[in-house]
């Protein structure tokens, strides 16, 4: 990877509305799970783009999951009061499949 590119990827935290650009791929948002007192010690990489969110997990093995936003049909927040004290949450999201 260049040095122009590693100068390119962003990562975002709460709150801000830039856009990241990786290999030509525009992410609105992108993050690390969060484990422990909202650090993210997770080898899971979460990056949404208009259409799409990806969820990268693994560090030796990786798997990358791909789910389209119009597939999306149900969201949840859940936010225990220790997760709400360290500003993060769980979000579930139930998607539609054709198979």
């Amino acid at each position: 990877m260049t040095k122009q590119k590693l100068c390119d990827i962003l990562i975002l935290r709460k709150g801000d509305i830039t856009m990241a650009e990786k290999d030509n791929t525009t992410y609105i948002w992108q993050d690390r799970k969060r484990t422990i007192f909202g650090l993210p010690l997770s080898f899971t990489v979460y990056k949404l783009t208009e259409e799409k969110l990806y969820i990268e997990t693994g560090f030796l093995s990786k798997k990358e999951e791909e789910i389209r936003l119009y597939r999306i049909m149900d969201l949840t927040l859940i936010r225990p009061l220790g997760q709400r004290i360290f500003g993060v949450g769980t979000i579930h999201c139930c998607t539609a499949d054709k198979s």
